[in-house]
């Protein structure tokens, strides 16, 4: 889920993930970011290590959340 979150709401919804939240797993993560720039940006390329387990993460299309991303 994406979308604009007021400044003045972040004490509450830290209040109430902590009230309602559930811890599922703790990750411990390295990554690198091989992508120039982010305006106008098609091609992202990263590494990513989480727990021990490596990955090459590389995407093509419009960057910030758009549908048309793969």
């Amino acid at each position: 889920m994406r979308g604009f979150l007021d400044p003045s709401a972040i004490p509450g919804l830290v209040e109430k993930i902590l009230r309602e939240g559930e811890f599922v797993q703790r990750k411990e993560r390295v990554l690198i970011d091989y992508s120039k720039g982010i305006e106008d940006r098609m091609l992202d390329i990263r590494l990513r290590n989480t727990n021990k387990v490596s990955e090459i993460i590389v995407k093509t299309g419009a960057w910030g959340g758009s549908d048309a991303r793969r």
